[in-house]
């Protein structure tokens, strides 16, 4: 008897499945965009080659053609990432921009991190601030960390830095946090060019937080949604 119900549920399960594929398939056609859209995160989620990938592509265009910001999203993850397009940081830029107009906090957050890799436009890191904020204000805790890393980035020249037990550096720019020491380039001379590596705890105070903060996080800058193991989740 108990094994009668679970074949009963199972085909149940099957039934509801593919009537809400066949419904979607129905209002797609009809030219609903969110159901374009569905559907297109469907095969996508689904796919297992090239052609699935570019089925996906094909509906999610079709849905971004109507102005629903989660499908210009996508379609822009899609061209970030070469999949079932051909990949194209103009292209990514121009539908993620698209839907970051229209308030969509993914498409924000990963305007922001384009402008901070300079990924289809010059690296700005004032436009990273600026679009990352906007998705943190809106809940986004990847966004948040990415505005910390983006300010991080966008900084000016120090005048002087003042290392404890390493003297002094004219010009200095934080090239790179890592775990156990700060990257800085300086200017040792009028004109000229140095490279130093600073532990966490021998930077001034101010500094010191700063660039500890990006360490603990150094992995947020490469974004969730920008990783290809996390554009299904993205879309």
């Amino acid at each position: 008897m108990l094994l009668v119900l679970v074949l009963i549920v199972g085909a149940a399960s099957t039934i509801a499945w593919f009537c809400g594929e066949s419904c979607l398939e129905n209002r797609a056609a009809t030219g609903d965009a969110r159901a374009q859209y569905l559907l297109g995160k469907l095969y996508f989620d689904t796919a297992v080659s090239a052609h699935d990938y570019a089925r996906a592509a094909r509906l999610i265009r079709k849905s971004a053609d109507q102005r629903y910001a989660k499908a210009e999203t996508a379609l822009g993850l899609l061209y970030e990432n070469g999949l079932g397009v051909t990949k194209s940081y103009v292209e990514a830029m121009k539908w993620i921009r698209r839907a970051a107009d229209q308030g969509n906090p993914v498409a924000q957050n990963e305007l922001g991190v384009m402008y901070a890799k300079g990924r289809g436009v010059p690296q700005n890191f004032g436009e990273a601030v600026k679009w990352c904020r906007r998705a943190a204000n809106q809940g986004s805790e990847v966004a948040l960390k990415n505005v910390q890393l983006a300010e991080a980035g966008k900084a000016r020249p120090i005048s002087q830095l003042t290392a404890a037990g390493k003297g002094s550096y004219l010009g200095a720019i934080v090239q790179k946090v890592e775990a156990d020491g700060v990257t800085v380039s300086y200017s040792p001379v009028p004109g000229g060019f140095g490279m130093v590596k600073i532990k966490l705890e021998e930077l001034p105070s101010n500094l010191k937080e700063l660039c500890g903060y990006v360490a603990k996080h150094e992995n947020a800058s490469q974004s969730g949604y920008s990783r290809l193991s996390s554009v299904a989740r993205a879309l």
